[in-house]
C-alpha cells in the first residue's frame, strides 16, 4: 500500500526540461533604491500634510506644524522597512 516515493528518472527529467517544464529559478529583482524612495516620498498622505504645513507656515503658526515630525517619521520607517 505505502510505496516509497521516487523522483523522476533522468530521462523523464530531461524530457520535461526540454519541454519547458523545468523548475529553474527565474531571476526577479525587487525595486531599486530610487523607486523605494519615490514610492514613499510622493504619496497623497505626504502631499496633503506638506500642503497643510505650508498653509501653517504662511500664517506663522509654527507650533501647529509639529505633526510634520510624525510625517517624516512615517516616511523614514516605511523607507527603511
Amino acid at each position: 500500500m505505502n510505496q516509497p516515493l521516487r523522483g523522476l528518472s533522468n530521462e523523464e527529467a530531461a524530457r520535461r526540461a526540454a519541454a519547458g517544464e523545468g523548475n529553474a529559478h527565474s531571476q526577479t529583482h525587487g525595486k531599486t533604491v530610487g523607486q523605494i524612495l519615490a514610492g514613499n516620498l510622493f504619496t497623497f498622505f505626504n502631499a496633503l500634510n506638506v500642503a497643510l504645513a505650508l498653509a501653517l507656515l504662511l500664517v506663522g503658526s509654527y507650533r501647529n506644524m509639529l505633526f510634520m515630525g510624525v510625517v517624516v517619521s512615517n516616511t523614514l520607517i516605511a523607507t527603511i522597512q
